[in-house]
């Protein structure tokens, strides 16, 4: 079992089915339960590694240099993804998270009282909207509104997301903010901070962070637009 001090000594390799190669890859821990000892990471893959049926391996490395395996799962590696603005032509890349705000929405007649409803915007560069280009071709979301582009929480116990906007600057196309409806019930957690992981991810690749659900602020529809606006 993965304890505090071993965090910082684990190693994961790859071994893929066609070729059957191990190779190293770059992890990062991206959650750590210190109760359940449930580990999340984040993990980049080396251009080289070939698509299709692997087994991800991840070992710890002793003091005296040898290596413990620890856990080994199936995965499937997709061939790499070209992403294009239908408007620049640029290529856009991984999404990564630069800032995050949570915002505690009025309450909406019929909504039950136990859940209220907040916004959370994440500043960022990459987030995909509805219409990209994807290898060449046209990519449009089948589902109306519904960006390129996911957020998934580790853990949602008390938790919905309900839906999802990206707004892209007109003056640079990879400086990106998300909005992201949530209900969320207050009560279900005493504790004074509610720290939850979550992960954002498009077609392109995944990036990493955190929001405390019980440091939501209370602003007005005009500093809301303000935050919003990355026209600025």
């Amino acid at each position: 079992m993965i304890q505090d001090s071993d965090l910082n000594s684990l190693l994961s390799t790859v071994i893929t089915k066609l070729d059957n190669k191990e190779m190293p890859i770059t992890i990062k821990v991206a959650s750590f339960d210190k109760l359940s000892r449930n580990i999340s990471l984040e993990i980049s893959l080396p251009d080289t590694v070939t698509p299709g049926d692997a087994i991800l391996l991840l070992k710890l490395i002793n003091k005296d240099g040898s290596l413990k395996p620890i856990s080994q799962t199936k995965v499937s590696i997709l061939p790499s993804t070209l992403a294009r603005s239908i408007v620049t032509k640029e290529l856009i890349g991984k999404p990564s998270v630069t800032g995050s705000k949570l915002i505690k929405l009025p309450q909406k007649k019929g909504l039950d009282t136990k859940k209220k409803e907040y916004l959370l915007i994440l500043s960022g560069m990459n987030f995909l909207k509805r219409t990209v280009n994807v290898n060449n071709k046209l990519a449009v979301s089948p589902i109306k509104y519904q960006p390129f582009s996911l957020i998934t929480f580790t853990d949602r116990s008390g938790l919905i997301v309900q839906k999802m906007r990206v707004r892209r600057s007109r003056n640079d196309v990879k400086r990106s903010k998300m909005e992201v409806y949530l209900l969320y019930d207050e009560n279900l957690i005493k504790d004074k901070k509610d720290i939850r992981f979550f992960t954002v991810s498009t077609i392109v690749g995944q990036a990493t962070g955190t929001v405390d659900l019980k440091s939501a602020e209370k602003l007005s529809p005009a500093k809301i637009r303000h935050l919003l606006d990355l026209q600025d």
